[in-house]
């Protein structure tokens, strides 16, 4: 056998196991059976090859943001250039803009130019906290527009595999400070099981003075039985006492790739409260090669993070 047509074999051995499987599955959810069970590593691996993955993409999109008891409501274009730059431009209902801002690994600037406030800001990422009511990195912001896990480890061993309402779910394993404060069995724990933890109890103040922030944490990953994307993820962090929900729905497929087209980020603290941003996808584009254009215009006075 030739090596040319050992490698056409091997391709097509792979593409068709990979479609047997998203067909098991169909067939399985279409009959009512329970899905196979899957390893932490076989889940994590399906899920990264499901990313959704481009050089350029365009999108245009409707947010509505809670913070504080109020709501904001707008519309947005967006580009993205991967790995390299984000460029937003937000609008009321009107469409007239009203702020641009460029996103890159290292900074944020935006221009503001609703009347009376008039301003720019050249900085780093604090503003973005203020708006999303978490921290957010240009990774996160990227993964986020486009549906990719956010806060899934690529090690295997930290997580426990099961399966919940036809969905598969990733489990972090618990620290053994937090296990005990938790007081939680890991083999037989329901995956939403939401725990309570008295912040005034002794015990529990004792150990958070010997921990890590991360060794406090829990998460959990809800994916897709199909195409191995996320649905839902939930971030419970026992050390500052705030939640991060993040849901995907109603995923479309474009050009052989699955993207959700709406999207929910929610942050529960107990020191700064609630937020909430949710967004719907009306339009998405792959492929063009999109310019960022940006000046800042002359009278405007420049602005600090708090």
């Amino acid at each position: 056998m030739t090596k040319r047509v050992f490698t056409y074999r091997l391709v097509a051995f792979v593409l068709t196991a990979l479609f047997v499987v998203g067909c098991s599955n169909t067939l399985r959810l279409e009959r009512g059976k329970p899905l196979r069970q899957r390893s932490p590593g076989y889940l994590i691996k399906a899920n990264q090859e499901s990313e959704f993955t481009f050089d350029y993409v365009g999108m245009k999109l409707s947010a509505d943001v809670d913070r504080d008891g109020k709501t904001t409501s707008f519309k947005a274009n967006v580009r993205m250039k991967r790995d390299s730059i984000i460029w937003v431009s937000i609008s009321p209902a009107l469409g007239v803009e009203v702020v641009r801002m460029v996103v890159t690994p290292d900074s944020v600037k935006y221009v503001s130019k609703v009347p009376g406030d008039k301003h720019y800001y050249l900085g780093n990422f604090s503003v973005l906290a203020d708006v999303a009511g978490v921290e957010l990195d240009f990774r996160t912001m990227q993964d986020l527009l486009v549906g990719n896990a956010v806060f899934l480890d690529k090690q295997e061993d930290k997580y426990e595999s099961r399966i919940q309402d036809q969905q598969y779910v990733l489990i972090s394993k618990l620290d053994r400070k937090l296990r005990k404060v938790l007081n939680a069995d890991e083999k037989n724990m329901v995956p939403d099981t939401h725990f309570i933890i008295n912040p005034l109890d002794k015990d529990y103040q004792k150990m958070r003075r010997r921990a890590k922030p991360e060794e406090l944490q829990l998460k959990r990953f809800w994916l897709n039985p199909i195409h191995h994307r996320v649905e839902r993820a939930l971030l419970n962090d026992y050390y500052d006492f705030r939640e991060l929900e993040i849901a995907f729905e109603d995923y479309e497929e474009k050009d052989g790739q699955w993207y959700p087209e709406k999207g929910r980020l929610t942050v529960k603290d107990e020191k700064l409260g609630s937020s909430e941003i949710r967004f719907e996808v009306s339009r998405l584009r792959v492929g063009k090669v999109y310019d960022f254009p940006f000046s800042i215009p002359d009278g405007y006075e420049r602005r600090y993070a708090p």
